[in-house]
């Protein structure tokens, strides 16, 4: 939907009046928000203006007084230890079985003649692993990941491939097929229409996942378009009448393994796949920490675009390697708040992001 307002705003210079609950969608697209409580206008300025105001932080997000840490109001992903808070959590463990299930749910694993890569487009995805399948050539994520998305495809000798969920179609079309991607995870409907809209485009492609199920509804008659939960019961379902081939498809993992492909904006000319291997990953992890004293007890706050490579050695390598705790907001309008509450230890970021947030933690 957002692709298309901006399309006809940008095309016909047709000024698009939006009413829309989706925060995210109205503060990614709009030039002008103007918000209502109860029936009356509280606030009306640009997004940014918007976001800061205290009248809509207390009327949409409650008061920040409020320091007891909630789930339902700070979900974030927890990556080490269950007892680190009281928000949605997962631990080494449970991330290991979530990788295990999607992972096992793709085969036939490095015994086929490609490898699986899989493109992820998302944001801030608080899953401990989302994109699988093995036995192609690579898979994508579209949407507002950080995280997850990228760990079972490497565990089988898969390739992930993060895109930004902001990409134009002609963008993504490039992309995935210059990646030969097999295996395309997306967040929610809207993500899934862009891969719709491109089909016939995508002759690699032959799975879809999807997370968030809203508006999916009538989308089954596809029968290479699965949810998150049908892959993981697949997996289930394989690795009970395969018992160790997880482990066996690990073992046969090698450091020259290509182990993400992340591409370039492309801002002159088509997008460069940057292929990074397994040892690449582990060398430029244990020179950010060892430059950077970051210590296992370390907190960080996973706020960078998925697709962008300073998130994947920083959010990815990094925290593996480490074993520091990685915390997904919530969304990208609740960073901010996030931030305040988290106090990570450690962040990284380019000049943009850093100047952002300096600039907001000021006001």
């Amino acid at each position: 939907m957002a692709r298309f307002i901006l399309d006809v705003n940008e095309e016909w210079g047709v000024t698009v009046i939006l009413i829309e609950h989706d925060m995210g969608v109205v503060m990614d697209i709009s030039d002008r928000v103007a918000v209502l409580d109860m029936g009356q206008k509280i606030a009306d300025g640009t997004p940014d203006e918007v976001r800061a105001n205290p009248r809509v932080i207390k009327a949409y997000l409650g008061e920040t007084e409020e320091t007891t840490t909630d789930v339902r109001r700070f979900p974030w992903l927890r990556a080490r230890s269950p007892d680190c808070c009281s928000a949605t959590r997962a631990t080494s463990t449970t991330g290991r079985r979530s990788a295990r299930r999607i992972a096992a749910s793709g085969r036939p694993g490095r015994g086929a003649s490609t490898t699986t890569r899989s493109a992820t487009s998302r944001s801030a995805w608080p899953r401990s692993a989302s994109s699988a399948a093995n036995g192609s050539r690579s898979s994508a994520t579209t949407g507002r990941g950080s995280t997850g998305p990228r760990s079972p495809p490497s565990a089988l000798g898969g390739v992930p491939v993060p895109v930004y969920q902001d990409s134009i179609a002609k963008e993504l079309a490039f992309v995935w097929n210059h990646a030969e991607c097999a295996v395309i995870v997306a967040e929610d409907q809207e993500q899934v229409d862009k891969v719709l809209g491109l089909r016939a485009e995508l002759p690699a492609l032959r799975l879809v996942v999807y997370d968030d199920s809203r508006g999916m509804l009538h989308y089954k008659q596809h029968d290479w378009l699965r949810s998150y939960q049908s892959v993981q019961e697949l997996g289930r379902e394989f690795a009970a009448k395969n018992p160790g081939y997880f482990e066996a498809e690990i073992e046969k993992g090698k450091p020259e393994d290509v182990a993400i492909i992340c591409y370039t904006s492309g801002t002159t000319g088509n997008p460069k796949g940057v292929m990074l291997t397994h040892a690449n990953a582990i060398a430029i992890a244990d020179a950010f920490r060892k430059a950077d004293d970051v210590r296992p007890e370390d907190d960080a706050l996973a706020y960078l675009p998925m697709a962008w490579a300073g998130d994947a050695a920083y959010t990815l390598f990094l925290s593996l390697v480490v074993g520091f705790c990685a915390n997904c907001p919530e969304s990208p309008e609740t960073v901010q708040r996030d931030l305040r509450e988290l106090g990570p230890d450690d962040r990284a970021g380019a000049a943009a992001h850093l100047g952002k947030h300096a600039d907001a933690a000021s006001r």
